[in-house]
């Protein structure tokens, strides 16, 4: 599970990454952010901000609700980032979409006139596979607290921490 975290994590840094090299080509100057830039307060307390995976060792995983929960505080927390929906499942649970933009470019609209690329995550397709979504709440957990705010100078973050939401509530050793 380490594994699929920290390739996860790097995937989506190398990408924000090749769209920072771009940027810096663009203007012919390296893009150096002044110390402050996009710093949001960090909590009183950083143990609040332990994911649900990190406080359990990475034995498990949250479930659905407590994966929103920690979702619907995250989005209290941090006014670059949007908790929404893109549709309910055949089980009635709403599938959720994370959006996260230093414009608060919400839609798709404001996004394109950014200019800056947009970046989809998808995480939880198959039932069982769900590292993905443990690595992205752990990524928007540091955004929170104010660590590795630079991405957001270099893309719109789409983030669907569950896919398959009902799939996701199928927990058995074998899946």
């Amino acid at each position: 599970m380490r594994t699929a975290r920290v390739a996860l994590a790097c995937t989506v840094l190398a990408g924000v990454m090749a769209c920072r090299s771009d940027l810096e080509k663009a203007s012919n100057e390296p893009l150096i952010l002044p110390r402050g830039v996009m710093e949001t307060p960090a909590p009183p307390d950083p143990e609040d901000w332990v994911t649900p995976a990190e406080a359990s060792g990475f034995a498990s995983t949250p479930d659905y609700a407590e994966t929103m929960a920690f979702l619907e505080r995250l989005d209290v927390a941090m006014q670059e980032m949007k908790l929404t929906s893109f549709g309910t499942s055949a089980q009635g649970r709403d599938m959720p979409l994370v959006i996260v933009s230093k414009d608060r470019a919400f839609t798709p609209e404001k996004a394109r006139q950014t200019g800056l690329p947009i970046v989809m995550i998808q995480n939880g397709i198959h039932s069982g596979e769900i590292d993905g979504k443990d690595a992205c709440l752990m990524i928007l957990r540091d955004l929170v607290v104010g660590k590795h705010r630079w991405i957001l100078e270099g893309a719109i973050l789409l983030i669907v921490p569950i896919y398959n939401v009902d799939g996701h509530e199928r927990i058995s050793p074998f899946n």
